[in-house]
């Protein structure tokens, strides 16, 4: 039953088609970009390095979870003792 449908994806993913196809699109690819590769290069490899700022969130974030958790643990309390 999958045979004509595994045959469809191979004839057009993996045989000579695709491999003609594929090298095209790259071909046109590198025919776009290829020339502004060296500026891309250069601008990449001159330009100073970024500074990385960490901003850390994660305490206020475990506090809130911690008073969540707490609220939620003093409402099982309350309906327990009224049930």
């Amino acid at each position: 039953v999958a045979r004509p449908v595994v045959e469809g994806y191979i004839a057009s993913n993996i045989g000579p088609k695709a491999l003609l196809r594929d090298l095209g699109r790259t071909a046109l690819i590198l025919m776009r970009f290829g020339p502004k590769l060296p500026g891309l290069v250069e601008e990449r490899l001159l330009r100073p390095p970024v500074p990385v700022v960490v901003v850390r969130r994660w305490p206020w974030v475990a506090a809130g979870w911690f008073a969540a958790g707490a609220a939620v643990a003093l409402a099982g309390v309350a309906v327990g003792t009224l049930i």
